[in-house]
């Protein structure tokens, strides 16, 4: 029995090992990832099968399963509508025969995935002291690495920083920054939930230091849009946290001070900055002044190339407004739109080249929401909302503004914040239905959702 007994454990600490090597998969790029789920799905499925099937769903459970389900409806809808289409004169159709339903069926990994660690955490057999653990060393290996590479211009492995961004380990991939909004703010529970200290002015200094190693290394890392958002959610976290939220304005001073410094003796970081808030502050300007009409046919303009993106993404919409075109293919409906205008425009792609308006079409609209509206369509997007707003409710509001017992959970705290920035919806992002976004918001949801339930 007793041999049993270890073997069991020995798997279950197998399984801890897999879900806390996540941090540097991510490092490594996307084989890695997939190797790490898939490395987890199997060893789940072979010490959990029988109780992961029979496992009782709940309200959460229910509307993620109606999501990957209705993923599967969608990419058999939309490889029809595809292939019964007239516009056989596109050589990009070609290329997704019947890809659509293949990716669908292959993005259902991260169901099982979710159901798994869903299972985990709510049977206690994951060990969340080694995961914090895990997170924080490899964000600040990457922080430290973006320190030396700041200094001396090259990183430990040897790899150069890029004009005006520095990506530490992850070489030609500017994502350093997104990387550490994503995992270092373990490193700032990991003292007061798994090692709390007696001294509580000692823990307070070391969780600061934390902060600022966190924030100086985003900041240098030249990525705006994870630097922003670090901000907004450590502001959030020193106002909900009441314990905490008298430190606030000693934090926002220093965060303030290091600023200036950087902005004021670091060309690059000065330029970085100031390019962003030249963009900004034309976005404002052109919306509040109506003319984005106009300003889409200026060609060769990085000011405006959000609005560039965004006709790309309503003029693809516009083919499947309701259902979606299926997952990744934004691509193929882009084209089609850039054709359709053009016909509306009545231009001739020869003759009247320099009147073309300029269309990005990316693999994505660089954003969760415009994206799934283009693929899912709006009933996909409605079920996607109320599937992020259901796992808000559960988490954040029953934590801070309800009666619950949910206030006593201390581990959950991370999650939820690192959630809500994740699906705000006002930002630059990445695909939704790539391998590394997926499998970080698909781990979240069932972390937060297990944790919710207050009987654990």
């Amino acid at each position: 029995m007793t041999v049993i007994s270890n073997a069991i454990l020995s798997k279950t600490n197998l399984l801890n090992f897999l879900l806390s090597f996540l941090p540097l998969s991510f490092i490594i790029g996307n084989l890695a990832i997939n190797l790490n789920i898939f490395l987890i799905i199997i060893f789940a499925l072979f010490l959990y099968g029988k109780k992961l099937i029979l496992l009782k769903l709940n309200l959460i459970d229910k509307i993620v399963l109606s999501f990957f389900i209705y993923l599967i409806l969608n990419s058999i809808i939309a490889t029809a509508i595809m292939w019964g289409d007239d516009m056989n004169v596109y050589t990009l159709q070609d290329s997704y025969n019947f890809s659509i339903i293949q990716k669908t069926l292959l993005f259902q990994r991260f169901l099982i995935l979710y159901f798994i660690i869903k299972f985990m955490v709510e049977n206690n057999l994951i060990n969340f002291k080694f995961f914090f653990i895990s997170c924080s060393f490899f964000s600040l290996f990457v922080s430290l690495d973006i320190f030396y590479q700041f200094i001396f211009g090259y990183d430990i492995f040897g790899l150069p920083g890029h004009v005006r961004k520095y990506s530490g380990p992850f070489g030609d991939e500017l994502i350093a920054g997104g990387y550490l909004q994503r995992f270092s703010i373990f490193s700032i529970f990991l003292i007061p939930i798994f090692f709390p200290l007696k001294n509580n002015k000692l823990s307070i200094i070391l969780i600061i230091i934390l902060f600022v190693i966190a924030f100086m290394s985003i900041l240098i890392s030249g990525n705006r849009m994870p630097f922003l958002l670090f901000l907004v959610m450590s502001i959030l976290i020193f106002l909900f946290e009441k314990k905490i939220r008298k430190y606030f304005a000693l934090l926002f001073v220093l965060f303030s001070l290091l600023f200036l410094i950087f902005y004021n003796f670091n060309a690059n970081i000065k330029n970085n900055f100031d390019n962003f808030y030249g963009k900004a502050k034309t976005l404002v300007v052109v919306i509040f002044d109506k003319n984005y009409k106009k300003q889409l046919m200026i060609k060769d303009d990085p000011v405006l190339d959000f609005y560039k993106e965004f006709e790309s993404f309503y003029e693809t919409w516009m083919f499947n407004k309701y259902i979606g075109g299926g997952i990744k293919t934004f691509r193929y409906y882009c084209h089609r739109g850039f054709k359709n205008k053009i016909e509306k425009l009545k231009l001739d792609p020869v003759i009247d080249k320099e009147k073309l308006p300029e269309f990005r079409c990316n693999t994505h609209p660089h954003n969760y929401y415009l994206e799934i509206l283009t693929e899912l369509g709006v009933v996909g997007f409605v079920l996607s909302v109320f599937m992020f707003i259901s796992i808000i409710y559960i988490s954040l509001i029953k934590k801070y503004f309800m009666k619950s017992n949910l206030n006593n959970a201390k581990i959950i705290t991370p999650f939820i914040f690192l959630f809500l920035i994740e699906v705000f919806p006002i930002k630059s992002s990445g695909g939704f239905f790539t391998t590394g976004n997926a499998t970080y918001i698909f781990i979240l949801i069932a972390i937060i959702a297990a944790l919710s339930r207050e009987k654990i």
